[in-house]
């Protein structure tokens, strides 16, 4: 299967796509912020100006795709489909595995409502699940502030670990920052017996979960200012001659296959559009 996506977007996710390479545990007895930065490592260096990570994103083997298809069709394979974004979307995907598997004869594991679920796991993922802990009458605690679909999805391979987690949201005085999905505060059942016989205990820790939250809202929300966007990224390009080729070069030889196959697909990409209309002011 090969997922069609405007070429635009690819850039813009490949230059600034945030990953977490850290997932030490945050002690609550001792907690310093500064725990809560360098946490993240970016597909192209974070550091780089905007400029440079869109020129370092053309070396990361971004267009690759016409090479699969290329082999393929030198080992016979001629029945090849392309999907577009949209049919993979809630509302689409069980229509398009319906349609895929009645032509190639493969049966569909899941129910329709199985795959029309939304997952949001890669909501600051360089900060969830983000793992604290703390010592209680000579017992040590582990908690997660974690998304709440942890707890909802588990059914779900993305999320069983959490399986025998409970959210202790309500064992704390808590103000909730104003994160894009709802979060919790989580633990495993075998400290639950615990908590439960100490919860007036657990207000000495509360002031700390609470700075803990707030900073790691405001480190989303510095993450989320240096990404760059596709706008962004077709600005630069309209004054920068030397990467427009290279990228125009690269495209072109990537979506041949797909143009020719389902230009309907191509006509859909809006930036990649105006990135077309840039390269002809040119000449």
């Amino acid at each position: 299967m090969y997922l069609v996506r405007d070429p635009i977007e690819i850039l813009r996710s490949a230059s600034d796509f945030p990953v977490s390479w850290q997932y030490w545990a945050i002690d609550l007895q001792d907690y310093d912020r500064s725990l809560l930065c360098n946490r993240v490592s970016y597909g192209v260096n974070g550091m780089l100006s905007i400029n440079q990570r869109v020129r370092r994103g053309f070396d990361y083997n971004l267009y690759n795709c016409h090479k699969i298809i290329g082999g393929l069709q030198q080992r016979g394979f001629q029945d090849i489909v392309c999907i577009d974004m949209k049919e993979i979307l809630p509302h689409f995907i069980f229509s398009t595995l319906q349609n895929l598997s009645q032509r190639f004869g493969f049966s569909i594991p899941h129910t329709k409502e199985y795959y029309e679920k939304t997952y949001y796991i890669r909501y600051a993922n360089y900060m969830f699940p983000m793992m604290c802990q703390y010592v209680l009458h000579s017992e040590k605690i582990q908690i997660y502030v974690v998304l709440e679909e942890y707890l909802s999805n588990t059914e779900n391979s993305m999320f069983s670990r959490f399986v025998e987690y409970h959210n202790i949201t309500d064992f704390f005085n808590l103000t909730m920052p104003p994160f894009r999905y709802p979060i919790a505060i989580v633990t495993h059942m075998q400290y639950i017996k615990i908590l439960q016989n100490n919860r007036e205990s657990l207000q000495s820790f509360n002031s700390a979960l609470q700075q803990l939250l707030d900073d790691i809202y405001q480190q989303i929300q510095i993450e989320e200012s240096k990404r760059i966007n596709e706008t962004e990224i077709l600005r630069l390009l309209e004054n920068d001659i030397f990467s427009q080729e290279i990228l125009k070069k690269a495209i072109d030889r990537e979506i041949a296959y797909i143009k020719n196959v389902r230009p309907d697909i191509v006509q859909s990409w809006r930036y990649y559009q105006e990135f077309e209309r840039i390269c002809e002011r040119r000449i």
